[in-house]
């Protein structure tokens, strides 16, 4: 239930414009049943509040919310691919830094079983190996 100011600020006109539209048949007529007053607020259930954007010649349509949902959803996909990226890339770099671990490794570590924690691995650490491997 909203109120005709909150109805009014909604689509952009006067609570005045509201009370005169509503007024005046068939719209008074159509909202008797979805109008009622509360502490001498005068409320309306969501059927009428789409009467009254109707009477303004504003319909939140089917198809404009669709392509809102289509514009979200294709903005989301966007984002999950870029995230998609970020992560291809990591796991890039994780997998040259193991790489470069298994042949820097001695003969005789490769053959006792390793049992050891994982490296942490800061940021740009990989560059930083790469580049220490030429030298």
């Amino acid at each position: 239930m909203k109120t005709i100011r909150e109805i009014a600020e909604e689509i952009g006109v006067t609570k005045q414009a509201i009370y005169y539209r509503i007024g005046r048949p068939p719209l008074s007529t159509a909202l008797k049943f979805y109008v009622s007053k509360i502490d001498n607020v005068l409320t309306v259930s969501l059927d009428g509040e789409k009467l009254i954007k109707q009477a303004f010649g504003i319909v939140d349509s089917v198809k404009e919310m669709s392509k809102r949902t289509a514009n979200f959803d294709s903005e989301f996909v966007k984002f999950l691919q870029e995230q998609l990226k970020i992560k291809d890339k990591q796991i890039a770099d994780l997998t040259a830094i193991n790489k470069l671990c298994v042949e820097n490794a001695t003969p005789k570590s490769r053959k006792r079983k390793l049992n050891h924690k994982p490296i942490k691995i800061k940021s740009g650490a990989v560059r930083h190996l790469m580049g220490n491997r030429g030298k």
